[in-house]
C-alpha cells in the first residue's frame, strides 16, 4: 500500500507489523489442528486478531494526522539542504566523478582549483577533496561545487547530462532567494524580479515555474531514471511551498 500511495506511517507500522506476527503465531499454532465448532480456520483468525487488536490502543495511526486543518503534503515545506544540496547536485556530482578516467580526474581536479571563484564569497576550490571525496561531501561543499559545475564539467560529460547541470544552476539562483522584499506585492513578482535579469525572462511571474519546468525536462531527456529518486517530484510543490512559507532558503537546515 505505501509503495501504490507513496504515502507511509511509521507509528502505524508498528502496530501492523504487531499484528502480522501475531498472525503468523497463530498459524503456526493451529497448522495441523483441525477447526472445531463448525468455523473455519480464517474465522478462528479474524476472531483471534480481533481480540489482539483490542488490547492495542484504540488509534493506532499517527495522532499528528489527526490535528485539524493539518495537511502533511502542504505543510511539510521544501527543504533545500536535503531536497538539492545533499539530493539532487549530490546524484549528479557522483555521477559525473564516476564517469572519468584516472587521467581525466586528475583534469578535473584542476579545473575545480583553478576555478576563478571571485565573488562568490568562497575560499578557493579544493578540487582534490571535491573529486577525490565526492561520495562523503556535505552540504557546503556540493554549494560549492553547485555553483562552478557548468565550467568545470564541459566537455567531460554527455551533453543531456550537462544541459542537466546547466538547468539546475540556472533554476538554484531563484531558490536560494533569501528575501522577499514586498511582501503585499505578488509573491512571484517579489522574489523573481531579483533574478530577471539572470534569466532574461520577460515575465518574472513565471520564471521560477519555467525554470523548474526546463530543469525536470532536461533531466527527462538525460534519464528518466533519476525520476526513481522522490526528491524529484518535490521540485512541482516548490512553488506552492514558496508561496505558503515563504523563501525555501528560509528552510535551509544545517551549517554550509
Amino acid at each position: 500500500m505505501a509503495r501504490e500511495s507513496g504515502t507511509k506511517d511509521k507509528y502505524f507500522q508498528h502496530f501492523l507489523d504487531l499484528i502480522q506476527a501475531e498472525a503468523n503465531r497463530i498459524r503456526k499454532a493451529n497448522k495441523g489442528v483441525p477447526a472445531t465448532d463448525g468455523t473455519t480456520k480464517v474465522d478462528q483468525l479474524k476472531a483471534a486478531l480481533k481480540n489482539f487488536r483490542a488490547e492495542l490502543p484504540e488509534n493506532v495511526f499517527n495522532p499528528t494526522l489527526l490535528v485539524p486543518d493539518f495537511d502533511p503534503n502542504q505543510d511539510s515545506p521544501f527543504e533545500v539542504l536535503h531536497v538539492i544540496l545533499l539530493g539532487v547536485v549530490k546524484y549528479f556530482w557522483r555521477d559525473a566523478v564516476s564517469r572519468q578516467s584516472d587521467e581525466d580526474k586528475e583534469i578535473l581536479k584542476t579545473r575545480l582549483s583553478s576555478a576563478n571563484v571571485a565573488g562568490l564569497g568562497i575560499s578557493p576550490l579544493r578540487g582534490h577533496t571535491l573529486v577525490q571525496y565526492a561520495g562523503s561531501l556535505v552540504g557546503r561543499d556540493f554549494r560549492t561545487v553547485l555553483q562552478v559545475a557548468p565550467s568545470v564539467l564541459h566537455g567531460m560529460i554527455p551533453e543531456e547530462a550537462y544541459e542537466a547541470w546547466v538547468a539546475l544552476c540556472r533554476l538554484a539562483p531563484l531558490v536560494f532567494q533569501p528575501a522577499i522584499e514586498n511582501c503585499r506585492s505578488t509573491w512571484s513578482m517579489s522574489v523573481l524580479l531579483l533574478v530577471r535579469d539572470i534569466l532574461r525572462l520577460t515575465s518574472p511571474q513565471t520564471a521560477l515555474q519555467d525554470a523548474i519546468t526546463d530543469f525536470l525536462a532536461a533531466t527527462a531527456l538525460w534519464t528518466t531514471q533519476w525520476f526513481n529518486k522522490p526528491k524529484f517530484h518535490l521540485f512541482l510543490h516548490l512553488l506552492e511551498h514558496i508561496k505558503r512559507f515563504g523563501p525555501a532558503a528560509l528552510v535551509l537546515h544545517g551549517r554550509l
